[in-house]
């Protein structure tokens, strides 16, 4: 008979993450809760361990098996190079219902995912073994969504069964892979939706300048334009064709308009930045950016302040690398040359994006 342990409770919390670790070390299954469905775990690093899973659930030698993972630093151990869309998707799921595929260290590819119930994660951090926690079910089998059903399908054939209530979401994860060039393939729909992904994955362009009143508003409204025409869409419908255009200032006060004058030159072009409204660079700005095009080496520095990785993906918007001056507080003759050298200097850097 299948040993079950209560996991509902404070008192039975601690005492059900470390059975659990004890008896996947030692080789054996644990029907696992996760806030998908349940799952049987198993230590990867043992080879009659996986033997026995695929037995019980009936799986195919040919179905891979995912590793879970407790910390995102783990990735590194079992994936090559992450592509930045891979990054992404991980940094908006993770810890949740997304697995993702992508090249193995060891050539081919691996499946890895993060689970979001805490429970799970401290029985992976628990445990001194990589894991894999393919659904508690036989092949062909709808995934148990408790404790019971795990039973039903498993009981004297698995170790253990952690007992932690139904599972919340009560779907399976979904499934995507992520070639080394970063293309998106969605190889299973689950809790997570496409079009959650589909934004998860948009390319962001991000414009800096300081006060976020003008230069960088300018290119934001320059950029959008010309990505709608090549793309033969309008501007608002940029995000759902892969492409986010962000603006902001590293001494920036939230929510003033775009200077008049940048207002009135954009206007002589047929753009429109009147609805345009400061933000301050953040840390999450500068990771969530794809592409960083800033207008000075300062904003080079505030860039690398606010993220060191991000650096690799920040550049001078001027192709040249010269400085493209501020124009605030200067005529609207200066703002129609500082609007033009922008406007060169984004039709350039946007070819190679």
């Amino acid at each position: 008979m299948t040993r079950v342990i209560t996991a509902t409770q404070r008192a039975g919390y601690a005492d059900a993450v470390k059975t659990a670790a004890e008896v996947l070390e030692k080789g054996g299954l644990v029907g696992i809760p996760t806030e998908t469905v349940y799952g049987l775990a198993a230590s990867a690093e043992h080879r009659d361990a996986i033997a026995r899973l695929r037995e019980v659930k009936e799986r195919p030698e040919e179905k891979k098996l995912t590793i879970c993972v407790a910390l995102k630093s783990d990735v590194s151990r079992f994936a090559a190079a992450l592509p930045r869309t891979a990054d992404k998707l991980i940094t908006h799921f993770w810890p949740g219902p997304l697995t993702i595929v992508v090249p193995a260290k060891t050539g081919g590819t691996v499946g890895l995912r993060m689970p979001g119930l805490a429970l799970t994660r401290d029985i992976l951090l628990r445990t001194d073994t990589s894991v894999v926690i393919p659904s508690a079910n036989p092949h062909g089998k709808e995934p148990a969504k408790t404790a019971r059903q795990v039973l039903d399908y498993f009981d004297g054939r698995i170790d253990l069964v952690v007992d932690a209530g139904p599972s919340p979401l009560g779907k399976p994860s979904t499934v995507v892979e992520v070639s080394a060039e970063g293309m998106v393939k969605v190889l299973r729909l689950g809790a997570v939706t496409e079009e959650e992904i589909r934004r998860a994955i948009v390319h962001t362009i991000l414009f800096v300048c300081t006060g976020n009143l003008c230069r960088s508003p300018m290119a934001a409204g320059i950029a959008k334009r010309y990505l709608a025409d090549r793309l033969g869409v309008d501007e608002a419908q940029l995000q759902r064709a892969g492409y986010r255009v962000l603006s902001a200032g590293t001494a920036a006060l939230e929510g003033t308009p775009a200077s008049p004058e940048a207002v009135e030159v954009m206007k002589e072009l047929g753009i429109d930045i009147s609805s345009h409204r400061s933000q301050a660079l953040t840390a999450d700005t500068v990771r969530d950016a794809d592409d960083i095009l800033v207008m000075s080496p300062h904003h080079l520095d505030a860039v690398r302040e606010a993220d060191a990785a991000a650096v690799s993906r920040a550049r001078m918007l001027s192709p040249d690398a010269t400085e493209i001056p501020d124009p605030i507080g200067l005529p609207r003759q200066v703002y129609r040359r500082v609007r033009d050298q922008i406007r060169v200097a984004v039709l350039k850097r946007l070819e190679d994006i």
